[in-house]
């Protein structure tokens, strides 16, 4: 009987933790999903202008609308764990979350060998 209730008390917190998990992503999704401008861009913890224009338009259907590559692109996205942004397109990119608020997105990753950060704001 107490190897039953030991066992029963494991799944209950493992059925607890993942709903948990679960109910973050809906609400990080939640929250995500809007066009977001960029306000400052960084290249190697230096602030440039040369991101100027940039978005990313999330959508709760796992649809991303951006101009990363230069041009507008819609591209698919799913998030890992609650923190790390994975847009699929003919590259893998990988976008972590430093920061998701009402008004506010930063988030930062490295391409072609340079650490970006980006500073969003989001667009009514």
């Amino acid at each position: 009987m107490k190897n039953f209730t030991s066992r029963f008390l494991f799944t209950i917190i493992l059925f607890s933790l993942f709903t948990q998990s679960c109910h973050n992503k809906e609400a990080i999704i939640q929250n995500l999903s809007h066009r977001w401008a960029i306000e400052k861009g960084f290249r190697n913890e230096k602030e440039t202008d040369s991101l100027s224009g940039l978005y990313f338009q999330f959508s709760k259907t796992g649809e991303v609308t951006t101009n990363l590559n230069g041009q507008d692109e819609r591209l698919t996205y799913k998030l890992n764990g609650e923190d790390i942004i994975e847009i699929i397109g003919s590259e893998l990119i990988f976008l972590n979350i430093i920061e998701l608020s009402e008004t506010k997105l930063i988030l930062q990753t490295d391409l072609q060998g340079y650490n970006f950060k980006f500073e969003m704001g989001k667009e009514k």
